[in-house]
């Protein structure tokens, strides 16, 4: 067992998370972040994600088909429970980066941090971020942990350690930025389009086309994708194509040691 470990660890290229610790919350009360489990599916954690972000209406199969897929990482989703354990009331993932630079160091990026709207203000985000932050250090052994914020909550990641370092780019390949829409945009391939003036809309940065067809065309969709080409549109609502992303995030930064 333990030569079957050793094996599994040089091969990852870092040490296994624990399974759960205990962080001490701001009114000195233990709490206990556990490994995502199949059974959470219940407990409501893919509701509780859909708060930040979309996440489509997904089959318990579904569900434990990704979770089979993360439990080796090097992605692992953490948990925190109510205290009748029948909710999740919070979450956050650990994405392991293995570096070539730093000494073949290690970098932990915290992802798709929420707290349910119910539980807010009591001190349960802080409560994730320093589990992250220490699962980080302590256990895999990173040289760094970074996360992606908007600018109104750099206040509350400098007051769990983080500082702003760099700025995050973004370019996404998908009219839909990822949400999973299963409709595709697309337009005349004709640079001198005005975007304009299409029979689209265009909301929040995003330019909805109609496949690039006139009022009134018959043309079967396979003819019309042949003659148009995909468009992305980015987030901010960028009309060149694909000449720079706009700002997306501020990057959050803290370092385990002296040297950057």
């Amino acid at each position: 067992m333990a030569l079957r470990f050793v094996t599994k660890t040089l091969h990852r290229g870092y040490d296994l998370p624990p399974k759960q610790i205990s962080v001490t919350d701001k009114f000195g009360k233990k709490k206990t972040i556990r490994r995502l489990e199949a059974n959470d599916y219940e407990k409501g954690f893919v509701d509780l994600l859909k708060q930040l972000t979309v996440a489509p209406k997904m089959s318990k199969k579904k569900f434990v088909k990704r979770w089979h897929q993360m439990r080796e990482g090097p992605e692992f989703t953490y948990v925190l429970e109510n205290e009748e354990k029948t909710k999740i009331i919070a979450t956050a993932t650990l994405v392991v980066e293995r570096k070539f630079g730093r000494n073949l160091g290690l970098s932990g990026h915290v992802e798709d941090v929420v707290v349910d709207e119910k539980n807010r203000d009591s001190g349960l985000g802080k409560v994730m971020i320093d589990a992250m932050s220490i699962i980080s250090r302590n256990h895999v052994k990173c040289y760094k942990t970074i996360l992606d914020c908007s600018a109104e909550n750099v206040q509350f990641y400098e007051k769990c350690g983080f500082g702003a370092k760099e700025i995050q780019m973004a370019k996404y390949y998908t009219s839909d930025r990822g949400y999973g829409n299963s409709s595709y945009t697309y337009e005349n391939d004709n640079k001198k389009n005005d975007n304009k003036k299409s029979s689209g809309e265009k909301k929040n940065g995003i330019v909805k086309l109609n496949n690039g067809e006139k009022n009134g065309s018959s043309s079967s969709t396979s003819e019309k994708k042949k003659s148009a080409k995909r468009r992305v549109t980015y987030a901010a609502g960028t009309d060149e194509g694909f000449v720079g992303s706009p700002v997306k995030a501020l990057n959050q930064t803290v370092y385990y040691s002296d040297e950057e």
